[in-house]
């Protein structure tokens, strides 16, 4: 009996039509777009936990921020009596009216608008925001919720460090600006710890779900000079905040804005004072014994002296007007509030050796700056030259912008 012949399989087309269902595997879902941030939250134990923990009531108009395909709001559907949807991705705001759609009650309750949160403005009323935040937008989305506040509470979710750094207590290594800023505004409190398999795609990092509480009162401070305050005391953290005052970029600004408040002209006089008394003495002591004939022209003499002495620091050129603040953004992810656009531009961080060096000695050139000698006195006075901001909590801060406003000092 002939032997068969043997089969031969062509080993290249098969691994060519593997990689190509490879290939089409791997773009199979095109929906979700990294580059926004996309990471859709797939487990069905974080979504219960998250709107547990969100407390929703029946009455609650509650705000979700990137809706995605909806896992987290057809939940939030069921609970509140309504929901505002604001989504960035047109194609994600279509698989999401897609889902709702054969749900009469859904469908009623949802109210979607496809845009950009953060020029949303104003914000619409809701009692709750609970969101599956992208991570690209964490911090400007959190200064823009704490600084609008109105609402009960918001249970955000966000990369964990990110939520670290926000719920960050004084003397933590994590303690930053963003920290300092947020929690003027907002009690934080961290909730959940979320594993990166939770998410389709997974993320390269792990998550974690804050709860913000609105603090009230609200604090009546301008906040854009609260924020210039942080970064001029959080430019280095570890360092006291004589020394990081005194650092050449946060005096360098200041000093502009205390000659634009007119804090100069104060100052000058002062100085004009100061110099027309030394030299009063000094002449005193030089004039010699005359007669009552030559009394009066020595005296007329001097007075005009005085006179020429006392315009030189007395006649001031125009001081303009101080400018409007700028509303305070954030936008850098990474590392909080870095990149944030403020009234108090960036400052260069430098590497001072001494901590505790006085504002004459961070800028020898500027050693007779009346303004560095002001600032100088105000914070030895008050107890706060030798203080650092990694150790210093909010109370302590406020007070540290309230002493250094009533001295003329201005942070915006």
């Amino acid at each position: 009996m002939p032997k068969a012949a043997p089969t031969f399989i062509d080993k290249t087309k098969t691994l060519g039509k593997r990689s190509a269902s490879g290939g089409a595997g791997k773009a199979s879902n095109p929906l979700f777009n990294k580059d926004l941030g996309q990471h859709i939250l797939k487990n069905p134990l974080v979504v219960t936990t998250m709107i547990e923990k969100a407390n929703i009531k029946s009455t609650d108009t509650v705000l979700e921020i990137g809706p995605g395909t909806g896992n987290l709001t057809v939940k939030l559907l069921e609970k509140a009596k309504k929901v505002i949807a604001v989504e960035f991705d047109p194609r994600m705001a279509a698989e999401l009216q897609k889902r709702v759609q054969s749900n009469p009650t859904l469908r009623t309750r949802l109210h979607l608008i496809v845009g950009d949160f953060l020029k949303l403005d104003p914000l619409p009323y809701f009692d709750v925001c609970v969101s599956n935040t992208p991570y690209q937008i964490s911090a400007p989305l959190v200064m823009k919720l704490v600084e609008t506040g109105g609402w009960r509470h918001a249970l955000l979710m966000f990369q964990r460090e990110f939520a670290l750094r926000l719920a960050a207590k004084p003397g933590d290594t994590l303690w930053c600006r963003l920290s300092a800023y947020s929690q003027l505004l907002c009690r934080v409190d961290h909730a959940i710890k979320v594993s990166r398999n939770s998410f389709r795609p997974p993320p390269q990092v792990e998550s974690s779900v804050v709860l913000l509480t609105p603090t009230y009162p609200r604090p009546q401070i301008d906040l854009a000079s609260y924020d210039g305050l942080l970064r001029a005391v959080f430019n280095r953290p570890n360092k006291t905040v004589r020394a990081n005052m005194g650092g050449r970029g946060v005096a360098k600004v200041l000093e502009a804005n205390w000659v634009a408040a007119g804090g100069a002209a104060v100052v000058g006089a002062e100085q004009g004072k100061n110099e027309v008394k030394q030299m009063e003495v000094t002449d005193a002591r030089k004039e010699p014994k005359s007669t009552g004939k030559n009394k009066l022209p020595a005296m007329d003499g001097f007075l005009d002296l005085l006179a020429q002495k006392s315009s030189d620091f007395l006649s001031l050129p125009d001081i303009p007007a101080l400018a409007a603040p700028s509303p305070v953004t954030f936008t850098d992810e990474d590392d909080a509030m870095e990149d944030a656009e403020a009234e108090l531009t960036p400052i260069p961080a430098e590497d001072d050796a001494d901590s505790d060096i006085s504002l004459d000695d961070a800028d020898p050139a500027g050693a007779a700056s009346p303004f560095r000698r002001h600032v100088n006195e105000i914070l030895e006075k008050s107890g706060y030259a030798k203080k650092r901001a990694a150790k210093m909590d909010v109370t302590e801060l406020l007070g540290l912008l309230e002493v250094m406003e009533e001295g003329g000092v201005r942070f915006a």
